[in-house]
């Protein structure tokens, strides 16, 4: 006789909650022997995401398409909701290893810590939540959660590159996976053209409504652009953090305010939209100064 646990997602909940003392200490017993996981590293723990779900107990022969507990794609429940973290507010979070254990009071028998196949590092500011924006915070990961970003490739890779930005150590890969992602968002399939003019004055005219921000934003762009050409182009560029820091808020701006847009419009439409505008603008501008 047999018995094995098919994983089901009935009932399944994610949730993020402060570590247990008791599961601390596992942790800590564990970097002794897991090279993805380092003692001073657990040190620095104080919450973890949590994804519960049931376990059907199955005597005979496993099925074919039989999916053990361990087999549910976790790592993309938790990338999912890291990303939801990132692009809320600014700082640093991630994770390295993923523990799956029973919740009920018998021997572990599907338990087990797996850990990702690189170690990622997450440096810099620490990521803090206040009481009010925990509740703000609620209110955007209900609609994040339930938007499929595998059907906007525009937004997948946007969102892909903004991620890979908080894995780089040096601020130019920020810089370059940032645009990157700018790029995604703010140009059809294709397209073709002055990208840099394009761009700023995309981004400019999608973020702001006042003349004057919106000379700020598109002067920043510009900037932004320059400094990236630069650095593929293998040229020496000077760069801060505050620098890259304010690419990064510009499009943690765009991508929050993409996905408000796209409940009406689909990407083209948006794109399109933001042209017609800033032509219609310019059109104006010409015959009054023609008259």
């Amino acid at each position: 006789m047999k018995i094995y646990y098919q994983g089901t997602l009935e009932k399944e909940k994610t949730d993020v909650r402060r570590i247990a003392l008791n599961k601390l200490e596992k942790l800590m017993d564990a970097s002794r022997l897991n090279p993805m996981l380092s003692h001073f590293q657990v040190l620095s723990f104080r919450f973890a995401m949590e994804s519960l779900y049931q376990a059907k107990k199955i005597i005979g022969e496993p099925s074919a398409s039989a999916k053990k507990p361990t087999d549910i794609d976790a790592p993309l429940k938790f990338d999912k909701l890291i990303t939801a973290f990132r692009l809320f507010k600014p700082g640093i979070l991630g994770f390295n290893i993923i523990t799956t254990e029973s919740t009920l009071e018998i021997p572990t028998i599907f338990g087990e810590m797996r850990g990702r196949t690189f170690h990622k590092q997450f440096l810099g500011q620490p990521y803090n939540l206040t009481k009010t924006e925990v509740n703000e915070f609620k209110n955007f990961w209900n609609g994040f959660e339930k938007m499929d970003l595998e059907e906007l490739t525009f937004l997948s890779v946007a969102i892909r590159r903004f991620n890979y930005a908080y894995e780089r150590d040096k601020l130019e890969d920020k810089l370059v996976d940032f645009m990157v992602a700018f790029e995604a968002l703010f140009f059809k399939e294709g397209e073709s053209g002055e990208f840099r003019y394009k761009l700023s004055t995309r981004v400019a005219r999608f973020l702001e409504h006042n003349y004057v921000q919106k000379e700020h934003v598109m002067k920043s762009m510009n900037e932004f652009y320059d400094k990236r050409s630069a650095v593929v182009h293998g040229e020496k560029v000077d760069l801060d953090e505050q620098f890259v820091n304010g690419v990064e808020n510009y499009l943690r701006r765009s991508v929050k305010l993409f996905l408000e847009r796209l409940q009406q419009f689909s990407h083209n439409e948006i794109i399109t939209h933001l042209d017609l505008d800033y032509h219609s603008l310019l059109q104006k501008h010409t015959q009054s100064t023609s008259l």
